[in-house]
């Protein structure tokens, strides 16, 4: 393997890793509030990848390396034109649930800090309606 193969195998593989993580990082709802892991590895494996073709590395690794220059660059541009917003969510794992008032299966309105309340099970469903 020549050094033009192995430029554009690293840089493939900086570039495509790092647009695993991180929709692994979205499924989980993990986004990272100022991703700059992501950034570099993105931004260094286009670099790779450039570097790679420009050293004339055959007909698969130059396809490995526009592949890999276009996730690295495409990260790169998606990040820039739509940033991530500023947000702090407004309930934690782990944290309090904000005061809220709601219908309860009885079709009696009630508030989760109503005074002599017990335990309460929240339950959140998830849906595609």
């Amino acid at each position: 393997m020549d050094t033009a193969q192995l430029l554009s195998l690293t840089g493939a593989a900086l570039s495509l890793g790092g647009w695993a993580l991180w929709y692994q990082r979205i499924q989980q709802v993990r986004v990272p509030k100022e991703p700059w892991a992501f950034r570099l590895a993105s931004g260094l494996g286009a670099l790779l990848c450039v570097a790679g073709l420009l050293g004339g590395p055959g007909w698969a690794a130059g396809t490995l390396a526009v592949i890999g220059l276009a996730a690295g660059g495409g990260f790169l541009a998606l990040d820039r034109i739509a940033p991530l917003p500023a947000v702090v969510p407004a309930v934690t794992v782990g944290g309090p649930a904000p005061d809220f008032e709601a219908t309860g299966s009885d079709d009696a309105p009630f508030r989760l800090r109503e005074p002599g309340r017990g335990a309460l099970l929240l339950k959140f469903f998830r849906g595609f309606w």
